[in-house]
């Protein structure tokens, strides 16, 4: 991966991962690296993004403008929280967008840089092995960046959507591997949101679109889950009647 090779050169205290096609705010990097030196114990500093279409102007006013932008601003708080907390929150509302993630150099060579397989989400699932391991995550409440659309990103996405599946269900196996090496995977929120996010993101979204194999594999890990420990699946009878149903259907 290329932005491994990257990360192997650098030679500063920090590294940002930077899509070619967005772009970069002014004093980006300053307002990211002014959190870091005033909360030393920090790893990571994440923020969010601002969508404009190829075209149309991008309006460079740092604060949060519209509906998405304040929602995503709340769901980085979030995640920026206790370890626990942190982690059910990337589960429930996802990471950062492209481009929007600050590291320690150090931290993101421990973890071993990006894994291959999760496609469009290789950022998410660094940045949640990273909660994992127990790294400090701040938040830069600013928009640092525009993520710009393409006219044809919709046609591509209806062309690459089985791709997409893929990729999905690659990315809710590495988030389980992650939980289970740190020891987590027993703690029954946490078990709970991932079965939950399974079922959403990977099983309603591969059955919407047709795609039975993958949906099938989706509810496979669920049941895989639910019989990690008696505990977790007892709550999980009790509180997700509907995901515990299908999975004993399948």
């Amino acid at each position: 991966m290329a932005r491994n090779v990257g990360l192997s050169h650098a030679i500063g205290d920090f590294v940002l991962f930077h899509e070619s096609d967005d772009v970069l705010f002014p004093d980006r990097i300053w307002h990211d690296l002014e959190i870091v030196y005033r909360e030393p114990q920090v790893d990571i500093v994440i923020s969010i993004n601002r969508w404009f279409r190829e075209g149309e102007p991008l309006l460079y006013n740092p604060e949060p403008m519209c509906r998405r932008e304040r929602r995503l601003l709340r769901h980085m708080t979030s995640v920026s929280g206790a370890a626990e907390r942190s982690i059910v929150s990337m589960l429930q509302y996802d990471g950062p967008q492209h481009s929007c993630m600050l590291y320690k150099t150090s931290v993101a060579r421990a973890m071993g840089g990006y894994r291959s397989g999760t496609g469009p989400y290789a950022d998410r699932e660094m940045l949640f092995r990273a909660l994992c391991r127990g790294a400090k995550v701040a938040v830069n409440p600013r928009i640092t960046s525009g993520w710009r659309l393409h006219d044809c990103e919709k046609r591509v996405a209806q062309a690459f959507r089985k791709d997409d599946d893929i990729h999905r269900l690659a990315l809710a196996k590495n988030y389980a591997a992650a939980l289970e090496q740190a020891g987590l995977l027993h703690q029954g929120p946490v078990l709970k949101t991932l079965i939950a996010h399974v079922m959403v993101r990977v099983h309603d979204y591969a059955k919407r679109r047709h795609h039975p194999e993958i949906a099938k594999a989706a509810l496979d890990l669920i049941a895989s889950l639910t019989k990690y420990n008696g505990y977790a699946c007892n709550t999980l009878n009790e509180d997700n009647a509907d995901v515990v149903q299908s999975v004993n259907k399948s």
